[in-house]
């Protein structure tokens, strides 16, 4: 497939976990059927599936790093995620897994960016913390940018 994904993964009920699935909510209102967006809980095997089928793939989670307070950028084809976001998010295995299984599998596609959107609330019921929809935005502007 030749269209551009952008996948937002998080999860809604768990503050600012959220980030990345506000995004692609934020996107698919905006993005004018530019490129398809979707929302994931960071299943592994569902991410597999869209490295396979997209050639281009930004993918946008939340990060749980005390030392980030701007939004992480990495190159998922040559750059190795940090092994302290590896379990950095509420998902079973974080996105750092997920991309070097895909890595081994040989399924990355063409070209992956990754977004990591810092976070300080991760409970249950909490409301995203001002920092986590200013960097939202930011990251939606970006994407649009580019």
């Amino acid at each position: 497939m030749n269209r551009k994904l952008v996948i937002g993964v998080g999860n809604r009920d768990r503050g600012d976990d959220a980030a990345g699935c506000l995004v692609a909510e934020q996107l698919r209102k905006i993005a004018g059927g530019h490129f398809d967006v979707v929302e994931s809980a960071g299943d592994i095997s569902e991410l597999l599936e869209y490295f396979e089928k997209y050639e281009e793939v930004i993918l946008i989670d939340a990060v749980c790093s005390p030392e980030a307070h701007e939004v992480l950028r990495w190159n998922g084809i040559t750059d190795r995620l940090p092994t302290i976001l590896s379990g950095a998010s509420s998902h079973v295995l974080g996105v750092a897994q997920a991309l070097e299984l895909a890595r081994a599998l040989n399924l990355l596609p063409r070209c992956l960016s990754i977004f990591g959107i810092p976070g300080k609330e991760f409970g249950y019921g909490v409301p995203l913390s001002s920092q986590t929809v200013r960097h939202i935005e930011w990251v939606c502007q970006q994407i649009i940018l580019e």
